[in-house]
């Protein structure tokens, strides 16, 4: 599934669901668990209620919608945007075409992105220094300082 220079990651993730390359699906998948993609999904790829899911794209898998998971993995074609709560891994045979939002990223040589990329961890931190600002500011002001 996974070129030979693949994640460690990749291999100690337990799918529950795999879309065999034979398979084309359309319609948006909501899931409540893992899932390998080495087949077509034409259609959005989405949690239940916020689960942390990992969501792997395999080499000749294809994905036409958007994904939002908790964990990426991706050697196949995904085009539509990623938002991923922790990580993305972009694998070396790996092409997307969207934006990319992540909190950890790793990418290989050869692979392709046509998007952008937005580090949630980042803005994350932004919000939690300003609130932090804020909150001293309040506080100087309560006291007269």
């Amino acid at each position: 599934m996974f070129s030979s220079n693949q994640k460690n990651n990749a291999t100690l993730v337990k799918f529950d669901t795999i879309i065999g390359s034979t398979i084309t699906i359309e319609g948006d998948l909501h899931l409540s668990g893992n899932i390998r993609v080495d087949g077509k999904v034409i259609g959005n790829i989405l949690p239940i209620n916020g689960k942390d899911v990992t969501i792997a794209i395999g080499e000749n898998g294809v994905v036409n919608g958007n994904i939002q998971c908790n964990h990426l993995i991706v050697s196949g074609t995904i085009i539509g945007n990623i938002n991923a709560t922790y990580k993305v891994e972009i694998l070396d045979h790996a092409k997307i075409e969207g934006d990319v939002a992540y909190n950890l990223l790793s990418m290989d040589p050869g692979a392709t992105i046509q998007g952008h990329f937005f580090c949630n961890l980042i803005q994350s931190e932004l919000e939690s220094k300003d609130l932090a600002k804020s909150t001293i500011q309040q506080a100087q002001e309560r006291s007269g300082l």
